[in-house]
């Protein structure tokens, strides 16, 4: 089922829900994770993550024509919900070993069902690329010699090094004035 979670700035999100057994709150805070903290692997289920990586950049919506899918697929006649249905059922293949019940389910969602979890799906070890945002939470300028800021850190990084490039004696600093290599999330920077 492809549900839309709403991210902090308001932005809706559409997901595939990773665990069969698990229902998703909807009002609870989420929190964006690798696959090393999935509590399916943590209960000793064999989940193998690359492919259901490949199936959310290889189905619906990611790939957004569903004319495009059909023909990737090799199939006909594909519906919004037809490719919502096989996609929440491949994923669900790799995270709980549920195969789909012929009699319970039509020839088209089990036609890209069959392309999604076969051997076209070579998997896909990448990691989606990490945010980041720094929010003002103070001036964003000053005179030279002056601190400005601060910044509110927003990441799904767990830690993220920074690289700064600027003229000659500008320096990223704490509020301590110590300069700073690397940030979390929540955390709060001056320039």
């Amino acid at each position: 089922m492809l549900q839309k979670l709403q991210l902090s700035n308001g932005t809706l999100v559409p997901s595939y829900c990773t665990d069969f057994s698990i229902q998703v709150k909807v009002q609870a805070a989420l929190v964006e994770d690798d696959w090393a903290g999935y509590s399916g692997a943590a209960a000793g289920i064999s989940v193998q993550f690359s492919k259901v990586n490949w199936i959310v950049h290889h189905s619906y919506p990611t790939v957004t024509s569903l004319l495009s899918l059909q023909k990737l697929a090799g199939i006909q006649l594909i519906s919004e919900k037809e490719a919502i249905a096989a996609t929440q059922l491949a994923i669900w293949h790799f995270t709980n070993g549920i195969n789909p019940d012929s009699a319970h389910n039509n020839l088209i969602v089990l036609q890209l069902y069959a392309f999604l979890v076969g051997g076209a799906n070579i998997g896909d070890a990448l990691q989606p690329i990490s945010s980041l945002s720094l929010i003002p939470a103070g001036p964003t300028a000053g005179l030279a010699g002056d601190k400005f800021g601060p910044f509110l850190v927003r990441t799904t990084a767990r830690l993220v090094p920074l690289t700064l490039t600027a003229i000659s004696g500008v320096q990223l600093v704490n509020a301590q004035g110590k300069t700073v290599h690397q940030v979390i999330n929540g955390e709060k920077r001056c320039g």
